[in-house]
């Protein structure tokens, strides 16, 4: 009881003494933006957004073996678009133009109503979509089967599918294949992009991300201009009412400069994936990229993406400064 009334006796005088100077506790405006924005522009720390997903034993994976297989041919596992060939030889329509999906189960897979989607997509482009084709009923693709869909040729051997369109549809600077199922949920796709509209796109993302640092640094430098106001002591009825109105705006650029941060961060995080991808160009010596990504393998941070391709066109490597891959 002592010791309780000492500490007592003088701690509670001297948090009171904290709070009457008001700094007890850090600002609430300053909580709300977060000290490593507000010191150290930006934050301490990248947590893992999913958190890894434990893989089933050898036990269980043998017991569950013979009811996937029966899975497999009802939900379209392991069927995904393995190529496209954007840039056909014939001048004009590219009649021959292609997309290819695979199979890579071991069970034989039905894709009748499966549709696969072109979608004009390069860089930070917006996306729109463009001619879909549906597989027939039936259509089913055996173990390690792969059939193309032509943009205006029949060939019997690859399964004889055509999109029946009188021109290109695979963008030759960039575009996005993507498979779906029956009920329209993208199971795969297929991202490629010209090494050309690659430079392009990171050259307009270094833009915007030159723009998007010094629209923080204005919402930075009047979040603390505000700061300062409201710091200051105000015992006056009209330099109370003054305060609220600066808390008020205090507030609103806090969450202003928050935003402002997290465009920086997204543009950085795109430029690097940009220039990760001019990087590979640049090892193979080839002038397109072809990214092939599963669905069921997403996640936040678009680290399973399984294969990268290029096509077969050589260029000139020395042609790429080193500025442009710069990071």
């Amino acid at each position: 009881l002592f010791i309780i009334g000492w500490v007592g006796l003088i701690m509670i005088p001297y948090f009171m003494l904290l709070s009457k100077l008001g700094i007890f506790r850090v600002d609430p405006i300053e909580e709300l933006v977060g000290l490593d924005h507000a010191h150290h522009g930006g934050g301490a720390y990248v947590l893992p957004i999913n958190p890894p997903i434990p893989k089933p034993s050898e036990s269980e994976s043998d017991g569950e073996e013979e009811s996937s297989k029966d899975k497999e041919k009802a939900e379209g596992k392991g069927v995904f678009i393995s190529d496209i060939n954007y840039k056909g030889v014939k001048k004009g329509s590219e009649s021959d133009e292609y997309v290819e999906v695979t199979n890579d189960s071991k069970a034989t897979v039905e894709i009748s109503g499966y549709s696969v989607v072109d979608i004009n997509h390069h860089g930070t482009v917006k996306e729109t979509v463009g001619t879909t084709f549906v597989f027939p009923t039936p259509t089913e693709l055996t173990p390690g089967q792969t059939v193309k869909v032509y943009t205006n040729e029949i060939h019997k051997e690859s399964g004889g599918y055509s999109f029946k369109s009188g021109s290109a549809i695979w963008n030759n600077k960039g575009g996005k294949g993507v498979l779906m199922n029956r009920a329209g949920t993208e199971i795969s796709q297929f991202v490629y992009i010209s090494q050309k509209q690659l430079l392009t796109d990171i050259a307009n993302t270094k833009t915007q991300l030159d723009k998007a640092r010094d629209e923080r640094q204005v919402k930075n430098r009047e979040w603390r201009r505000l700061r300062k106001l409201n710091a200051r002591p105000m015992t006056t009825r009209e330099e109370k009412i003054e305060r609220r109105k600066i808390r008020a705006n205090l507030k609103i650029a806090a969450k202003e400069f928050t935003l402002a941060s997290k465009v920086v961060t997204d543009l950085k995080k795109a430029l690097k994936a940009l220039e990760g991808q001019l990087e590979h160009l640049k090892k193979l010596g080839s002038s397109c990229s072809k990214v092939e990504i599963h669905s069921s393998d997403f996640s936040d941070d678009d680290s399973d993406i399984e294969s990268q391709r290029c096509a077969g066109e050589d260029i000139n490597v020395s042609d790429i400064s080193d500025s442009d891959s710069e990071s």
